[in-house]
């Protein structure tokens, strides 16, 4: 058994039907990279699903400034990392980027009320 969001999983392959609902099948594609190279071809399904949001990128506050923070939230929402293929490359890039590339695909700032809907779903 494992957990897997699905924003990152579907690189490696795709669902044969609604995964958004308990039993959501997922099958790996059969020329998927690393780390699912060695169940290519193989199908999983969902005993449970939770709605999350997309993980975040975290900043200790008692290592880094107010002045610093703001200073890399400027810089990760900017349009030059928004536009950067390392972060957020197309579907079909060479080279994947952290993130696939899908419509208006960037980061945003948020705060952790945000994520509100999931820890109500996790307790």
């Amino acid at each position: 058994m494992a957990a897997f969001d699905d924003t990152d999983l579907v690189q490696y392959g795709k669902f044969t039907n609604d995964a958004s609902k308990v039993g959501a099948d997922f099958k790996i594609n059969k020329d998927a990279a690393a780390p699912f190279d060695a169940v290519r071809g193989k199908e999983s399904i969902a005993l449970a699903v939770y709605p999350v949001q997309n993980e975040p990128v975290l900043v200790n506050k008692k290592g880094v400034t107010k002045t610093e923070i703001n200073k890399i939230v400027k810089a990760f929402t900017s349009k030059q990392v928004t536009n950067d293929p390392k972060f957020f490359a197309p579907a079909d890039a060479k080279v994947r980027g952290m993130f696939t590339k899908d419509g208006n695909t960037k980061f945003i700032a948020i705060s952790d009320k945000w994520y509100a809907p999931t820890q109500k779903n996790s307790r």
